[in-house]
């Protein structure tokens, strides 16, 4: 993780090289979450058209939303593994 300063804003950010993604996935499937071990669903969001994205998913544990995958892939390092019907 690191951070870019941007007019006296610190901006986190993060890199994902192409050898770190997983399984594909999509909005609907479950996953094992890496925190509590229980499953849940990843959701996608809208774009700036008000359109349904797939771009990033992201699941709730908790009061938390973690991001699970780009582009539909997973990011290995997050932990997150695709639930297997």
């Amino acid at each position: 993780m690191g951070k870019i300063i941007l007019e006296g804003k610190v901006i986190p950010y993060f890199t994902v090289g192409n050898g770190e993604f997983g399984k594909t996935v999509r909005a609907g499937d479950k996953i094992v979450c890496p925190n509590c071990g229980e499953t849940h669903v990843l959701h996608g969001g809208k774009n700036s058209e008000g359109e349904d994205t797939e771009v990033l998913l992201v699941y709730s544990c908790g009061k938390r939303t973690l991001l699970a995958a780009v582009d539909n892939r997973l990011v290995d390092r997050f932990g997150v593994r695709k639930l297997e019907a």
